[in-house]
């Protein structure tokens, strides 16, 4: 049974592989602006100001460490500045000389190392050679030189982990678990509608498929996929040890009709601006054995949006919608965040296993500035989970049936939020819904004011800046907020 289709021919396949897909010219695929109203071409990926001219407006983050219990700390989404603090300076004032005349400090030392390059003559502060002379990171100096995972250069030149796409060199992406930039060499482009054919996917000669760019990106382990807005049908698996980011054009659509899942993740993933869909029941939208990085974007229409085994996943200003069995399946123990995020309409009340988000596991699981609501499960709906830790601080959460929304048996904390479940209403901070309509949403599950949302939340220091459309929160420690993933229209 296909799922969300207005009209839909037979498929005719031709070969075996992912690209032997062929549809006939009857085929209409739902749009986005259809199914969700005023989603189309969401901010890209974190929380601050930057413009990117081809995405729109990104807000960086900070970072926070978000691990699966082997090696090193990595970067993980907060939504919050945090630069430390401002270096001191290293340059002192000297008086006036014999003849009168003034100096505000000694003159820039002399450095030989390629330009932008650093050198060991240079002192700490201004560690970069620029026209052979010492200087910050803020004349020019390459901050990737000195450490790969700080490559971007901010407020009091201190070189920093990169947070958004935006700041990467040559339209990389920034690989955002340890905040290095992927190869600037390494882009590959996807245009259908251009001059598009077999060779290199550069930008001049992009490639017809994205499958096509993979072929093009063949054995690279850190690539950056850029496709025009579009249409694919195509099923895509990033396999273990690769690091690959695809980043869409607006809201660009990867869809497929059952088969496989429509994007199989075994090494790293990152998808940006994406709406990933696959019709028929039974069928899931994404698989993920590694770690997965969702932002500004959709999975929908699909019996499991996405499932993950393993690893580590996060999504961010993301929606995951009407999935016929699950919105969100954690069965890897994995390490899960959910911020600005939309989880509604998923869900089976005859299926054993079933709800927004469901850990079958013991997943750590935290749940920030998000809305879980309509979600049908045999259980609560809303959250359902094993053993394992949630957190839920900032959000709506409320099931179809109106109670229980909440379903997990381990270390459970609720706070500042707006809850149809007993156990955490009594929470002082925590408002209890007891009337659905009382929230107010309208048809893209968003605030449509006058909600019991209003105040519920308190914005703390690392909380995202913006709201799921990019719309600024108070920013300021203590202030009270709109629960949720998004402020009213």
């Amino acid at each position: 049974m296909l799922r969300g289709m207005a009209s839909f021919a037979r498929p005719i396949f031709a070969g075996s592989g992912p690209l032997s897909l062929v549809l006939t010219p009857t085929l209409v695929l739902v749009p986005a602006s259809v199914l969700t109203g005023c989603f189309a071409d969401p901010p890209m990926v974190v929380e601050d100001d930057i413009t990117d001219p081809t995405q729109g407006t990104e807000s960086p983050g900070t970072t926070v460490g978000l691990t699966t219990g082997a090696g090193p700390t990595t970067a993980t989404p907060t939504a919050d500045d945090s630069t430390g603090p401002e270096p001191t300076s290293t340059g002192s004032t000297t008086g006036p000389d014999d003849s009168g005349s003034s100096s505000t400090g000694p003159d820039p030392m002399e450095c030989e190392a390629p330009d932008g390059q650093p050198d060991p003559v240079c002192p700490l502060a201004t560690p970069f050679c620029v026209g052979g002379s010492c200087a910050p990171c803020s004349a020019g100096g390459d901050c990737a030189a000195i450490d790969p995972t700080t490559p971007v250069c901010g407020p009091g030149d201190v070189c920093l982990p990169c947070v958004a796409h935006s700041e990467c060199p040559g339209n990389a992406a920034c690989h955002l678990f340890e905040g290095s930039c992927l190869p600037s060499d390494r882009v590959y482009y996807v245009d259908p509608d251009a001059n598009c054919g077999p060779g290199d996917a550069t930008e001049m000669m992009p490639a017809c498929s994205i499958q096509e760019a993979f072929g093009a990106a063949s054995g690279e382990p850190q690539v950056t996929i850029r496709l025009d807005e579009d249409v694919y049908f195509e099923d895509i698996t990033i396999s273990a040890g690769r690091v690959i980011a695809i980043l869409g054009t607006g809201m660009t659509t990867i869809a497929t009709i059952g088969g496989p899942p429509t994007v199989s993740v075994q090494g790293t993933a990152y998808l940006n601006s994406v709406d990933i869909q696959n019709f028929e029941d039974l069928a899931t939208g994404i698989l993920s054995s590694g770690d997965l990085w969702l932002d500004d974007s959709m999975v929908r229409n699909n019996e499991i949006g996405l499932s993950s085994t393993a690893g580590r996943v996060v999504l961010r200003r993301s929606r995951v919608l009407d999935s016929g069995g699950v919105g969100v399946r954690l069965a890897g123990g994995e390490t899960a965040r959910f911020i600005n995020t939309i989880v509604a309409n998923n869900g089976d009340p005859f299926e054993p296993v079933s709800g927004g988000i469901v850990s079958t596991a013991s997943a750590t699981i935290d749940v920030l500035y998000s809305t879980v609501v309509q979600n049908t499960g045999a259980s609560g709906g809303a959250i359902d989970c094993n053993l394992g830790t949630t957190t839920v601080r900032n959000s709506i959460i409320a099931s179809q049936t109106m109670s229980n929304a909440i379903d997990c048996l381990g270390a459970n904390t609720v706070t500042y939020s707006v809850v149809a479940d007993s156990e955490y209403d009594g929470e002082p901070t925590n408002v209890a819904l007891m009337n659905y309509a009382a929230l107010n949403l309208d048809g893209d599950y968003e605030l449509a004011g006058g909600s019991v949302a209003n105040d519920a939340a308190q914005w703390e220091l690392g909380d995202p800046t913006t709201d799921i459309n990019g719309a600024p929160r108070p920013a300021v420690p203590g202030t009270a907020d709109y629960a949720g993933a998004d402020l009213p229209n």
